[in-house]
């Protein structure tokens, strides 16, 4: 579940991303596309079931205290 939980919340932060770089690139500015390499190696890096887990454990800590636990009822 951390895992999956994970990805939405890195899908939803690239959105938000996408949406800045789209206002900027209107207002003149110039996109840089990553590259397919770069993309990759970033994938293999970060991308495993574990490695997502681990970077949803400080999101799931931060709701279950922000809740007092009632999250976890």
């Amino acid at each position: 579940m951390g895992e999956a939980a994970a990805f939405f919340i890195a899908l939803e932060r690239t959105c938000a991303n996408q949406l800045l770089v789209e206002a900027a690139a209107a207002n003149g500015l110039k996109k840089i596309t990553v590259g397919d390499e770069e993309a990759e190696y970033t994938k293999r890096c970060s991308g495993s079931p574990a490695c997502m887990y681990m970077q949803f454990l400080p999101e799931y800590n931060a709701i279950v205290e922000e809740s007092t636990g009632t999250v976890l009822q």
